[in-house]
């Protein structure tokens, strides 16, 4: 029935009334939603579902969480002050490729990194980082001197052997 104004008329049954197609309309577009993994935000749950999948990322892993995945991230240093693995990017003259090279290579060196965390931060793409930083960056964290110290020690104990 064309004649009832409605875009979607042949959907419509015989005998139904108007409210009563739309809330079908409704209940099958829920489910084809909910089929497809999207579901709406109703107003008795004030957060809706994504909730649940947005708790299972953490910057403070417990010893006893299984992590799947590692994601770079960039953001205010307070808002990240309780992350496990941070480092404090300022203005300065470093490309971001080298920056999170540099990054990537003082979390896996850091004293309480697992080896599962290391083999988790290994498919962290050079990409993923890059496009986590902002702009020309210098790295700062507590442990960079040591980095560099230690990066000096085996080049020359290289060329010592090489000699």
């Amino acid at each position: 029935d064309a004649s009832d104004g409605q875009g979607e008329a042949s959907d419509v049954r015989e005998g139904e009334s108007r409210t009563a197609h739309k809330k079908r309309m409704e209940a099958e577009e829920r489910k084809l939603m909910e089929d497809e993994g999207i579901f709406e935000v109703d107003d008795d749950q004030p957060a809706g579902s994504y909730v649940t999948e947005l708790n299972k990322l953490t910057g403070i892993p417990r010893p006893e969480d299984l992590i799947l995945y590692a994601v770079p991230v960039c953001g205010p240093y307070l808002s990240l002050m309780k992350y496990k693995y941070k480092v404090k990017l300022t203005p300065g003259t470093q490309k971001k490729g080298k920056a999170g090279k540099q990054a990537m290579e003082v979390f896996t060196r850091a004293k309480d990194c697992t080896p599962r965390e290391k083999d988790i931060m290994k498919f962290i793409t050079d990409n993923e980082c890059v496009n986590a930083i902002l702009g020309d960056v210098k790295v700062s964290t507590p442990g960079m001197h040591a980095l560099h110290a230690a990066k000096r020690s085996t080049k020359k104990a290289g060329k010592n052997k090489s000699t």
